[in-house]
């Protein structure tokens, strides 16, 4: 161990007031330097799993699409995974505030929307319907696979529903109803192409058009929705019809807004900690002045001056810091956790998977990375907080410390 090591060490044991008010310093500003960002990613993390268990999977949807248009778009080799739906008519059902429609989805369309049946299969004849327990039991109807249901509708027309007509259909498969359809009283019926050609004369069909953006892995979040934007007005269709899958687009993709935000956060949390390090090691100087004079008076040169300066200061450092990083991640975990118990900012069926996520270890709460950038800049910002004291003291003359 050298002289300056020497003198740092006993320098430590000596100024135990001021090295303490420089660890909490450098503690809290790791401990924020953790806690920020390990929250804001988990909470990120978290989200994006459920949103990929619990949303569809397509990126846009364009609504009131002509026969044409969605021709022309299957071929659009900017889109890809095109699925077509329509909701050729609608149940008469004789309870006013319950609303049936009767939906075609072909399998590029149920794909991308989880479409799954709780048992049974999609129909395929126009004599063909897949329904859920509550829609019969709002019906006034009766069944099972297999079996024959009468079914009274009436067809989508321009400007409206049109007569009321009655048809028979056999259930090829129940889908299952969510408390809120059940709630609100919508409910969907699945029926087949063969259906809606029957229905719907050639021409007038009008679809809903899910699709994927082709190639999306490097781009962001705004380039897809621009490019969405782009495509569905090159189709000439309304601001109004053309919709993007947000909470998917967000859940996979980047957005520069959130890091830049995240960018700017960090920087204040730097800057603060550096203020406070700064301040205390510069007042502190005022007291040293004597002691660096002496040092320098039997031979001590600048450079080693501002070695003890730096030593003494990053040996707090190597104290405060894991200590800091420590605590960082038990508050995360903590804060995380309290999150999850309350469900702060997301719908309960988002919860329930977020939660999942977390107790699979499917998203790691304590992410490496986060823990070796917050030592890095915590380490950084003592450098710049001993920066100017170090020229400081090694400016100090045996003169003026005498004179002082």
């Amino acid at each position: 161990m050298n002289i300056i090591t020497k003198t740092a060490t006993s320098n430590l044991k000596r100024n135990k007031s001021r090295n303490i008010l420089i660890g909490i310093a450098i503690l809290l500003t790791t401990l924020l330097l953790t806690i920020v960002p390990t929250v804001v990613f988990d909470a990120i993390d978290m989200e994006f799993v459920a949103v990929n268990k619990a949303y569809p999977t397509f990126h846009a949807m364009f609504r009131n699409v002509d026969e044409k248009s969605a021709e022309e778009m299957q071929k659009d080799e900017r889109i890809t995974k095109v699925g077509l739906r329509e909701d050729p008519a609608y149940m008469v059902c004789s309870n006013p505030d319950v609303n049936i429609s009767m939906v075609y989805c072909d399998a590029n369309a149920a794909k991308l929307n989880r479409l799954k049946l709780k048992e049974g299969d999609l129909p395929e004849k126009a004599d063909e319907i897949v329904v859920s327990r509550h829609l019969l039991k709002a019906m006034g109807l009766e069944g099972e696979i297999g079996d024959r249901i009468t079914v009274p509708f009436q067809a989508v027309e321009d400007g409206g529903l049109g007569m009321e007509q009655v048809k028979e259909f056999t259930i090829t498969g129940f889908s299952k109803d969510s408390k809120a359809t059940i709630e609100k009283g919508i409910y969907s019926a699945m029926v087949s192409k063969a259906f809606t050609e029957e229905i719907i004369p050639e021409g007038a069909h009008k679809y809903r058009v899910y699709f994927r953006i082709a190639g999306p892995e490097r781009m962001t979040t705004d380039a897809i929705e621009a490019q969405i934007k782009e495509i569905g007005e090159e189709y000439k269709l309304n601001a109004s019809d053309i919709v993007d899958n947000g909470e998917y687009l967000n859940a996979n993709y980047v957005d520069p807004a959130m890091y830049s935000g995240m960018a700017g956060l960090m920087v204040i949390i730097v800057l603060a900690g550096i203020i406070t390090i700064y301040s205390i090691y510069y007042v502190s100087m005022m007291n040293k002045v004597q002691e660096y004079g002496k040092l320098r008076a039997i031979g001590a040169t600048k450079r080693q001056i501002r070695k003890l300066v730096f030593r003494e200061g990053f040996a707090v450092a190597l104290i405060a810091i894991p200590i800091g990083l420590a605590l960082g991640s038990l508050a995360s975990i903590l804060i995380v956790h309290g999150m999850l118990d309350t469900s702060t900012g997301v719908s309960n069926s988002l919860a329930k998977y977020m939660r999942e996520a977390v107790e699979s270890s499917e998203v790691a709460l304590i992410k490496p990375w986060i823990l070796l950038l917050a030592a890095v800049v915590s380490l950084a910002a003592v450098y710049l907080s001993l920066v100017r004291p170090m020229q400081v003291a090694s400016k100090i003359s045996a003169i003026e410390a005498i004179r002082y």
